[in-house]
Parts: structure tokens; C-alpha cells; sequence
């Protein structure tokens, strides 16, 4: 039985001929019947160890792998979008923008308003300017607004990185 055991790889090997030296002792008649139920046995066996390894494998993966995996498939942020808006259309036509296609572009909008607005929607990335009022037209709101845009979100600009 030592030798045995040395020449075979594993003890599913040996699992396998005992049970066929067992049937092949019992006869004709009877080794067609336990043929019948052995083989069912013998593929679910193989198909349970082999399924056990595979899930054995993949739960030793690092699991810095799979939040790389995911962190993939994550849309990249292509725009800014700066909308300036006035405080008597805060809570009407940019709200509707905000609901409406600002959640679909790749990217973040900001609503850029004057310093003493106060926007009745929680849920509004709206952005208070200091020093700025609603007064036409709106020149130190654009300025001041792309200068809070370079401040806060320089980090997001990569367009020249390659020239």
C-alpha cells in the first residue's frame, strides 16, 4: 500500500481505485450496477473539488485588486461647469438645470451666485462669491468666479501636463 500511495499524485487517486478494486471483486452483474452509481459519484466528487479549488484561488486575491477593478470603471471627470446665475433665479431656473442635465455630464457644475444669496434646495452645489453682487452686467462675477475655479480645482486641470 506504500508504494502505492507514492506513486499516486493525490488521494483522490487512491480514493478512485480502492472503490474500482472493491466493485471489480463483487462480480459481473453487480459491477455494472455499481458502475452505474459510482460514476454520477465520481464526476460529482471531481466537479466539488475542482469548483472548491477555483473559489479557494480567488478568495486569496488581494483585495486591493478588485477596489482597482471598480475604481476603473468610474467615470472620469471630463468638465467644470461654472454657472453663474442671478438670486431671483436661484431657486427656479437653476434648480431645474440642476434636476434636469446637469446630472448627466461627465463632470462637476457649480452654481456661482452673489454673496448674500441663500438658496431655499439643500442639495444645490451652489457656490457664495465674496465681494459680488447681482449688478448687470456681471464682469467681476465671471472674474472672480474663474479665479475661486483655479483656487479650489487647479488639481483637476491636466490638459498641459504633456506639452
Amino acid at each position: 500500500m506504500a508504494r502505492l500511495q507514492v506513486l499516486l499524485d493525490s488521494k483522490f487517486d487512491i480514493i478512485l481505485i480502492m472503490a474500482m478494486a472493491l466493485t471489480w471483486r463483487k462480480g459481473k452483474g453487480r459491477l455494472r450496477r455499481m458502475t452505474r452509481s459510482i460514476f454520477p459519484t465520481l464526476l460529482g466528487m471531481i466537479v466539488g473539488i475542482s469548483a472548491t479549488l477555483i473559489f479557494t484561488a480567488v478568495r486569496r486575491l488581494p483585495h486591493d485588486i478588485c477596489s482597482k477593478l471598480l475604481m476603473q470603471k468610474k467615470e472620469p471627470q471630463l468638465l467644470l461647469v461654472g454657472v453663474m446665475t442671478a438670486a431671483k433665479y436661484v431657486d427656479t431656473r437653476a434648480y431645474e438645470v440642476w434636476k434636469t442635465w446637469a446630472q448627466r455630464i461627465p463632470g462637476k457644475l457649480l452654481f456661482f451666485v452673489a454673496e448674500g444669496t441663500v438658496p431655499n434646495h439643500s442639495d444645490m452645489p451652489v457656490i457664495r462669491l465674496k465681494g459680488v453682487t447681482d449688478v448687470y452686467p456681471p464682469q467681476k462675477k465671471s472674474f472672480v468666479m474663474l479665479k475661486w475655479m483655479a483656487d479650489h480645482h487647479v488639481c483637476l486641470i491636466n490638459s498641459f501636463d504633456n506639452i
